[in-house]
């Protein structure tokens, strides 16, 4: 069924609606030819009752079907972007003290434009075989183990590149899986039998009519039509008209090219000019009077000048203690 799924979406939307609207016609032919005209009224009470049986059953194949289709392809989106999320982890954890990031930045680098140029559509989307991405990861393996078996990088950091890289590769495996992922060749048998049914049936209802009555038909084979049309445009994520986004993986490209995962420099260092009451350990605020012990300075807040010019300081005078001071009715 890969051949099948893996043409255009225009295709795939063409055929089967010239094939719903053959099966359409060829069923009034069919149906005309064989069943002699006094009969034709015991095959429409026959074809009657079955109309809302056949109906129901194509209607629950394909609904779970689709559902079950859409809900793959938004789990093989979701593991592209696990993907990309450990890649970028990776490469955060490249920026580690002691670690040489750019080693390990640049073989990641190669190994996602290698993804998304050689393992991203087709059969190597599937079997994961491609030469090229082969020897990217293997590279990625090489400059990460070689970092985190340095004696002097800290467990921490060593436990941080190893742990990113299994689920780096965890990810691609994942990817390969569901890519793999096809719809079984008796399934769809069922469903085109099941569709064909409905129309062959929907077909007989009209034989007491003339072609004109008959292109109602024309609309129920153009559903079926194109809902087998769906079926087929999701069955394959990676090698169908409709495929998972590569956007998550280029961000991350893009953030290496750029020089986005680079290491932050350790909070706590000032540089440049530093604030007097930084240097001394402790903030003035604005208004805020201190006072000291004796033969200290008074401090006060600036106000305006009458102007309105500036701000004056207030007069600083020293505060003294009065010592020993008696009244005159004390005093011998």
């Amino acid at each position: 069924m890969t051949w099948l799924t893996s043409l255009p979406a225009a295709v795939l939307v063409i055929s089967g609606l010239v094939l719903a609207l053959l099966v359409v016609v060829g069923a009034r032919l069919a149906v005309r030819a064989l069943v002699p005209a006094a009969e034709r009224d015991a095959a429409y009470t026959i074809a009657a009752p079955l109309m809302p049986a056949l109906g129901a059953l194509f209607a629950l194949f394909m609904g779970l079907t689709l559902a079950s289709e859409a809900g793959l392809l938004a789990s093989a989106q979701g593991i592209v972007g696990n993907e990309a999320a450990d890649a970028s982890r990776l490469a955060w954890a490249a920026t580690s003290p002691g670690v040489a990031s750019a080693p390990i930045q640049s073989s990641l680098l190669g190994y996602l434009r290698a993804t998304r140029a050689y393992e991203w559509h087709g059969n190597s989307a599937a079997e994961g075989d491609d030469p090229a991405t082969a020897h990217a990861i293997a590279s990625l393996e090489i400059a990460v183990r070689a970092q985190a078996a340095r004696p002097a990088l800290g467990t921490p950091a060593s436990t941080e590149l190893l742990a990113s890289l299994d689920a780096l590769t965890n990810d691609r495996r994942a990817r390969l899986a569901a890519a793999s992922h096809q719809l079984p060749v008796l399934y769809v048998a069922v469903l085109l039998l099941t569709g064909a049914a409905l129309i062959v049936n929907a077909t007989t209802l009209t034989l007491r009519t003339g072609w004109r009555s008959a292109v109602l038909i024309g609309g129920l084979a153009a559903v079926i039509g194109l809902s087998l049309a769906l079926l087929f445009a999701l069955g394959t994520p990676w090698r169908g008209p409709i495929t998972v986004s590569g956007q998550p993986i280029d961000a991350v490209v893009r953030d290496l090219n750029i020089g986005y995962f680079h290491p932050v420099p350790r909070p706590g260092r000032l540089t440049g000019q530093t604030a007097p009451a930084a240097r001394h350990g402790q903030w003035r605020q604005p208004g805020h009077q201190t006072t000291g012990l004796i033969g200290s300075r008074v401090g006060s807040a600036a106000v305006e000048s009458p102007s309105g010019r500036g701000r004056t300081p207030r007069k600083r005078v020293k505060a003294q203690v009065f010592r020993g001071f008696k009244s005159h009715l004390h005093r011998h």
